[in-house]
């Protein structure tokens, strides 16, 4: 074999090779840029696959857009000045996320690896752009962090509820439905911590060893019972009730409920939210 067909027969494979490497580059959503080291980077190399920017490779080889008028404007003195301080520092890569704006006005979020390519005197004279299409992830990773705070929020609203709950003189329930149980006995899925002002410990109820009903008067509780569930059978939202209950030591304290009752969207009752007072001294009075 002659060195000339050598030579041929090696450079085919480069090509072969580099063709492969384009192909496998531009079917995949990472964008190679070879920036020249000057203001707004333009472009002596962009892989066909900018196309997702609303631009042809061509677009910018030749000048006819930089890739610096497509970062976005809030992002694009952090985008310069990260680019300065590395060129500085004598850093070879380096990489930062930042949002670009497509030809039809749609925002990308993109983390860029950066390489920076220097002249034996250490001078930047080109950069290489390795840009990946992160905006699926990133918008998974905002929402999550919407939803985080709006979720810090809310406990710490809940938090600031409960504390004003359990300095005041009202305790707070809320009660599973026992349905079409007109006899139900109300199971606790949560009460406010000042329940010990009767005795009892929110444990006490949590743990599903003491139902509500448990505390009412027997001779009350069937009224109660029975006029909850006439409230519930007519669609009525509110239901409130003076009757007495028993403190964990025995003692017989008046009380009065006032509850809200909850129902989903075809109408069926699924819980009860509610206080109930101690009214024992109004009561002893006859007001």
């Amino acid at each position: 074999m002659t060195e000339q067909k050598y030579n041929d027969l090696a450079y085919e494979e480069v090509l072969r090779r580099q063709r492969s490497l384009e192909d496998i580059i531009n079917n995949s959503s990472t964008m190679v840029f070879l920036w020249r080291a000057e203001e707004f980077w333009p472009a002596d190399y962009a892989s066909e696959n900018v196309s997702k920017l609303g631009y042809s490779a061509e677009d910018f080889v030749l000048g006819r857009i930089v890739y610096g008028d497509l970062v976005h404007p809030d992002d694009y003195e952090m985008v310069k000045d990260t680019l300065a301080e590395k060129c500085e520092d004598g850093s070879d890569n380096y990489a930062q996320e930042y949002r670009v704006v497509t030809k039809d006005g749609k925002l990308l979020w993109v983390d860029e690896k950066t390489f920076i390519l220097r002249d034996k005197h250490g001078n930047p004279t080109h950069f290489q752009g390795i840009v990946q299409d992160i905006t699926k992830q990133k918008e998974s990773e905002i929402a999550l962090k919407v939803a985080l705070e709006k979720q810090a929020e809310l406990l710490d609203r809940k938090r600031a509820l409960e504390t004003i709950v359990n300095h005041s003189p009202v305790v707070a329930f809320l009660w599973k439905t026992g349905l079409e149980d007109e006899k139900e006995l109300w199971p606790v899925e949560f009460v406010s911590d000042n329940i010990t002002q009767f005795g009892y410990t929110a444990d006490d109820f949590l743990s599903g060893d003491l139902l509500y009903g448990n505390i009412i008067n027997p001779e009350d509780l069937p009224e109660v019972q029975m006029e909850l569930s006439d409230i519930c059978n007519e669609g009525g939202k509110v239901f409130v009730k003076e009757y007495r209950i028993r403190t964990k030591s025995g003692e017989e304290r008046w009380v009065e409920e006032r509850t809200f009752v909850q129902r989903d969207d075809e109408g069926v009752v699924t819980n009860y939210q509610g206080v109930i007072q101690d009214i024992t001294e109004r009561k002893e009075k006859g007001c």
